[in-house]
């Protein structure tokens, strides 16, 4: 079946097409999968094994095993292409999101994981679509009478209200700017011989490039976690963000972020296992962290109770930090004494929002795993978080946890510092 014919047989309204990629243990897995597709109306199903360019002698990488995927030898690639009749743009992103939640049920029931897809204009999806493999071809009418029966199934896209700003101190005139007092911790580290050449770097001429606080508040933060992953680098600056933090002419909505960093490097492992729980379980990884991950999880835990004892004297934005960085460390959470204070600010909250994620980072924090569940539950209902974002299932219940909390406070700080802009 050709590309050209593909495009001569497609007329529906919607603009974008969606392909998903699934990766299946066995040929046999793969065609239950495939089956299962075709009945929601996907239009083109294709299988055919896995391809590895460690295994292509063509390939530059042939042999470069490390430059590949070589866990999934032997495994089957299903892909699939989905064409919605959905007429408007919000119905349409509703259902793919829908969608993609239920086709990644689905290859779990398969022993397999949804690796992605691509989204692409109608024009374009098709005009470059690989048909080799092809299992099923649903004529247009079929698919779509299938999808428009599979999207009645979908629940009611959730009107949630945008969470308020948390009260945090405002920007006091007349403090040093954000850059001089960076400055001034990398100053004291050098002194005491603890800088490493990235925390020298903001003593140079280049580091006063900026055009403002929250640039610099950015370079930080991309700094720490490049793209939100570890690096090598990564916990030999957390006791530069905690000087930062630590410092009193830091102004509350940038020791808001600066704290929401910090954890978020602490955090980082469990939370990028959860992301990836379907795939490490399908592969029977489990939930091992990265030497790099580890590290910086151990850095943050260590200066996590100096930064915990600093509750009294904070505001609320900087508080919703803190009961972050309690939940991602229980112990220190007990020892620090913070656990009572936690459930107190969520029970004065006149937020919902901001109440349920307070609760959730309390159970955490509190290692009530008898009230986890329903916080998780009551947080992801009070939140604008994406259904695609919703950790699996399978993912360990304090990484899911910990990953919802996350974002819940991601939303929080990027208000407060808004507001503060």
């Amino acid at each position: 079946m050709s590309g050209e014919r593909v495009s001569q047989e497609s007329g529906s309204p919607v603009a974008m097409l969606r392909e998903y990629r699934f990766a299946m243990p066995d040929e046999d897995h793969g065609r239950l999968l495939a089956a299962d597709l075709a009945d929601r109306g996907h239009r083109w199903v294709r299988m055919r094994p896995m391809y590895l360019p460690h295994l292509d002698p063509a390939n530059r990488l042939f042999g470069k095993p490390e430059f590949s995927r070589p866990e999934l030898e032997g495994w089957w690639q299903v892909s699939s292409v989905v064409d919605e009749l959905a007429t408007e743009d919000a119905t349409e992103s509703h259902q793919r999101e829908c969608e993609e939640v239920a086709v990644a049920a689905l290859a779990r029931s398969h022993l397999g994981f949804c690796e992605g897809g691509s989204i692409a204009h109608r024009e374009t999806m098709l005009r470059l679509l690989d048909l080799d493999g092809l299992l099923h071809d649903l004529p247009q009418e079929q698919a779509h009478e299938r999808r428009v029966a599979v999207a009645r199934s979908f629940p009611t896209p959730q009107d949630i209200a945008a969470p308020t700003v948390a009260a945090a101190a405002p920007i006091t005139r007349g403090l040093p700017s954000l850059l001089d007092t960076v400055r001034a911790v990398a100053r004291r580290l050098e002194t005491d011989g603890a800088a490493t050449q990235m925390i020298s770097w903001w003593l140079t001429d280049e580091a006063a490039q900026f055009e403002d606080d929250q640039e610099l508040l950015f370079e930080l933060s991309d700094a720490v976690l490049h793209q939100g992953t570890c690096s090598p680098h990564t916990a030999e600056q957390i006791p530069f963000l905690t000087g930062i933090i630590e410092h009193e002419q830091v102004a509350a909505p940038f020791r808001a972020f600066l704290l929401l960093l910090l954890t978020e490097a602490g955090t980082v492992g469990r939370r990028l296992a959860a992301q990836d729980a379907d795939r490490r379980s399908a592969l029977g990884l489990g939930s091992v962290q990265s030497p790099d991950e580890t590290a910086a999880q151990n850095a943050v835990e260590a200066v996590a109770p100096a930064l915990l004892r600093r509750w009294p004297g904070e505001c609320e934005a900087v508080q919703s930090g803190l009961a972050f960085l309690a939940a991602a460390f229980p112990d220190r959470a007990q020892t620090a004494g913070i656990i009572q204070p936690i459930a107190e600010l969520a029970a004065t909250s006149s937020e919902h929002h901001r109440t349920a994620m307070l609760h959730l980072a309390h159970a955490l924090a509190s290692a009530d795993e008898a009230a986890l569940h329903a916080t998780y539950s009551a947080a992801i209902a009070s939140t604008s978080i994406r259904l695609t974002s919703i950790p699996s299932p399978t993912a360990p219940a304090t990484a899911a946890s910990l990953d919802v909390l996350h974002r819940m406070l991601q939303l929080e700080t990027a208000l407060v510092l808004k507001l503060s802009a």
